[in-house]
Formats: C-alpha cells, sequence, structure tokens
C-alpha cells in the first residue's frame, strides 16, 4: 500500500506540478532516510519496470539520496553490524523486529525486490539513476547498506553511478543528531552532491 500511493504521488507531480502548483520541474531528487530509503528504493524499482514491461516513458529521478537505507527485511538477517542493535539505545533488536513486522506482517516473500529492496537483479539494476548511498558506521544496517551497494556495482558492464559514504562514527537516524557539528558534517556530503549535479546540468548546456 505504501509502495502503491507514492507512486501515485511521484505521478502526480510529474502530471500535475506545472497547471496544480506552478511548478516547472526541471531536475528531480529524491531521497529517502530508513524505512524511506526502502520505500525510495521500490519506487524505482516499480518505475523501471512498468517502463520495461509496459512501454511506459516515466521519469526516473535525476539524483536519488539514501540516508542509512532499510534494504533487508528478511527475518533470517544476521550480519556484523546487526549485531550493534544487542547494545543499540535507538535500532534495538526488538524494535527492529517490531518494525519489520509492523511494515511486513506475515508476508512470505523475503526475496521480493519491492519489499527486500537488496534482492533487485540486473534487469532492473541497469537502469538505476545516479544514486548515493549515506550510512553510520555504528548502525546496524550498516552492513546490509553497504551490500545493497556492492550488488548495484558488481555488474561492471552497467557502470552504475553509485557512491557509498561511511560516515564511521554515527549511528542509525543521524538526520537527527543532537550534535550540531556532526548533523553539520552529514548534511554538507548532501549538499554537495547536490551541488555536483547541478553543475553537471550546468555544464551540459552550455
Amino acid at each position: 500500500i505504501s509502495l502503491n500511493e507514492v507512486y501515485q504521488a511521484y505521478n502526480w507531480i510529474l502530471k500535475h506540478a506545472k497547471s496544480e502548483l506552478n511548478l516547472n520541474i526541471k531536475n528531480i531528487i529524491l531521497s529517502g532516510d530508513s524505512a524511506g530509503g526502502n520505500i525510495v528504493l521500490a519506487l524505482l524499482y516499480l518505475i523501471i519496470a512498468i517502463n520495461l514491461y509496459e512501454g511506459s516513458n516515466i521519469k526516473l529521478p535525476d539524483l536519488v539520496l539514501l540516508e542509512y537505507p532499510t534494504t533487508y527485511l528478511g527475518k533470517d538477517n544476521i550480519t556484523n553490524s546487526l549485531m550493534l542493535s544487542l547494545t543499540e539505545d535507538l535500532v534495538t533488536s526488538t524494535f527492529l523486529q517490531f518494525a519489520r513486522d509492523s511494515y511486513g506482517g506475515d508476508y512470505p516473500n523475503f526475496n521480493d525486490p519491492f519489499f527486500s529492496v537488496i534482492k533487485a537483479n540486473e534487469k532492473i539494476i541497469q537502469y538505476l539513476p545516479k544514486m548515493r548511498f549515506f550510512v553510520g558506521g555504528k548502525d546496524p544496517l550498516r552492513d546490509d547498506t553497504i551490500r545493497c551497494i556492492y550488488d548495484i556495482c558488481k555488474y561492471d558492464q552497467f557502470k552504475s553511478d553509485v557512491r557509498g559514504y561511511e560516515l564511521i562514527h554515527f549511528a542509525h537516524g543521524f538526520n537527527s543528531n543532537d550534535n550540531e557539528i556532526l548533523k553539520k558534517y552529514s548534511s554538507d556530503l548532501v549538499y554537495a552532491e547536490i551541488e555536483e549535479l547541478m553543475k553537471e546540468k550546468e555544464e551540459k548546456q552550455l
């Protein structure tokens, strides 16, 4: 349901931004953190699948920014970084299980790429837009994020434009960090990527 709602909203913006909001869209940047990162990736897969198999031409975003995304929702998930959830204050093992059950319920297919976005195949991956991942070194979901980056980049022939940033001393949810210095550091990385996109667009127009 969440994915369908986001897809409908995305399409509405593409079709009605000018007439209803008086916006002339030149660049699209999507961003999502934690569970929002999962939804953004699933949205990309859905758009690509519809374009491929239904002959549509839905515009993909120019840049995707994913902060500490949730990429795998299987109950069998065991990684080294996941052990941090045993001592973490925010993303505890109990909270992770609760969040997964709240979103997926009894859905049995952990390999569904629209559910566990790390499971996308090469037919989808080759069409992904420019993507940037940001994850904390102290995040229980760190290893899943790195696995997702690796799975996208392992198809060398696609030359996917993907970068991953590991913020060593950051935990999950660093966008809400009370430490202004750390918060500014992560924000500056995001802004730098947006500025780079804008610069590339300007150079192509010259």
